[in-house]
């Protein structure tokens, strides 16, 4: 029997439909990544999201790191502190005051050849991925007692002299003091610039800063003997110091190696006594 409305069955037709649009599930909005973990290892840690291009990006906040959720001494992600710009201030006019009337002054050039470097190294790194105040602490110490030995040459500082005085010894052991320094307070800075440009895992980056640290100990002894072969002999001598110990450069690399090895042992007790404190195995 026809319908007696015009375009009744469409109507019901359409009808239905809608009702069953309406009673249908609203679609599922697509699923977003969780936000970064605010991960915090020390107290003074930056406490915000960050990702990979962040200009404080600290693996240990991000989820997706090999290094996440692991304690350390050396990531730590701080706002960019005012210290290392008062010690490079104070170094400079260390630096300046040590540049004065120096014992031999070519000997004092070789030696700040390495500074130099260092120096613009450390300024990259600050304005690209700032290492801690802790580190630029040391930095600071060992550049400070370099400087000094640059200034008199390491076989004549009196501090090594007055030292010498007060153990009853006959040589200057001031280069000594210098290399096992060196080992001793450069292990920590790099360790932490290791883990936070490779995040290797574990102790590998205190393994890689003691390895750093033999090398570049290693390094400068190779120098100084290409010195002592191009030079005259009065400005090798000054140079190198060595005082008439045929085993100098195997006696400095020596101690610069322990120096690093003590670093790297007492930053391993104390990244495990924090994790032990953070709960993590």
């Amino acid at each position: 029997m026809p319908s007696a409305f015009p375009g009744g069955a469409r109507r019901s037709n359409s009808c239905a439909i809608s009702c069953r649009r309406s009673n249908a599930a609203p679609p599922t909005p697509p699923r977003q990544p969780p936000p970064p973990i605010a991960y915090d290892p020390e107290p003074r840690a930056l406490r915000i999201p960050m990702t990979p291009r962040s200009r404080y990006y600290d693996p240990m906040t991000d989820p997706h790191s090999i290094s996440a959720g692991r304690p350390s001494l050396a990531v730590t992600a701080e706002p960019r502190s005012a210290v290392p710009i008062y010690l490079f201030a104070f170094y400079v006019v260390f630096w300046i005051v040590m540049a004065i009337a120096p014992h031999d002054r070519f000997a004092w050039f070789l030696e700040n050849l390495l500074v130099f470097l260092g120096v613009a190294w450390l300024i990259r790194s600050y304005l690209r991925r700032p290492l801690s105040n802790a580190s630029y602490v040391l930095i600071t110490i060992f550049f400070c007692m370099h400087t000094l030995g640059s200034h008199y040459t390491y076989s004549e500082t009196p501090l090594g002299f007055w030292i010498s005085d007060l153990l009853g010894i006959e040589r200057n052991h001031y280069d000594r003091i210098v290399h096992f320094s060196f080992g001793l307070l450069l292990c920590y800075p790099l360790h932490q610039y290791i883990t936070r440009e490779a995040q290797p895992r574990g102790d590998w980056s205190l393994i890689f800063a003691v390895l750093v640290v033999s090398t570049c100990s290693l390094f400068y002894e190779i120098i100084e003997w290409i010195v002592a072969v191009v030079v005259s002999s009065d400005a090798a001598m000054a140079f190198l110091g060595t005082q008439g110990d045929v085993f100098d450069a195997h006696k400095d690399s020596a101690l610069a190696v322990v120096g690093s090895v003590i670093a790297a042992t007492i930053a391993h007790f104390l990244r495990k006594k924090r994790a032990v404190h953070a709960g993590v195995a």
